[in-house]
């Protein structure tokens, strides 16, 4: 129901879900709701949302599909995380501006993924790599902490983190 709401606001939604099962689920209780808001003559449904799924096994709904992530024409589109792992090519033009994730493992698995769905947000591969040195650099502050090394040491680590942080920080203040 979030993304059908999102959807309605203009933004473009990716659901990603671990089976086709629970795909054609979403989709059917999507198609539900826009069905009775679109009968219900209310205001907000001003155009028309185009709800996608790759859950078919017709060769002809495939094609279809592909053809309109590929013109730009999905609204929502519900995949499992297989179908991100093995057609990024597919959809990785498209900008989404909300990513929800029904089972975050899955796409935990490879952290190739993550860059992906990163990427599918918008984030480039700069922003990306300086988030994984902040996230890399906080673990290794914690250990040194833990360990109880030289003060001088965690301090110039603290600085260089610091640092990393205002450059990814100034870096998303300019995409704005």
């Amino acid at each position: 129901v979030y993304a059908l709401y999102r959807a309605i606001q203009g933004y473009k939604v990716y659901v990603i879900v671990p089976t086709k099962e629970i795909a054609k689920q979403i989709v059917n209780r999507l198609i539900t709701f826009k069905s009775k808001l679109e009968t219900s003559g209310t205001p907000l449904c001003k155009k028309p949302i185009n709800i996608a799924s790759y859950i078919t096994s017709s060769k002809s709904k495939k094609m279809c599909l592909i053809n309109e992530i590929e013109r730009g024409n999905v609204d929502i589109l519900i995949t499992t995380a297989a179908f991100l792992s093995r057609n990024y090519e597919l959809i990785k033009n498209h900008e989404f501006d909300i990513i929800l994730a029904d089972d975050f493992d899955a796409i935990l698995r490879k952290s190739k993924n993550i860059d992906k769905v990163l990427k599918l947000l918008g984030f480039d591969e700069e922003e990306i790599r300086l988030a994984s040195r902040i996230v890399a650099m906080r673990i290794d502050i914690m250990k040194k902490r833990l360990l109880n090394t030289n003060s001088k040491l965690v301090d110039d680590m603290i600085n260089t983190l610091m640092n990393l942080q205002l450059k990814l920080h100034d870096k998303l203040l300019k995409r704005k």
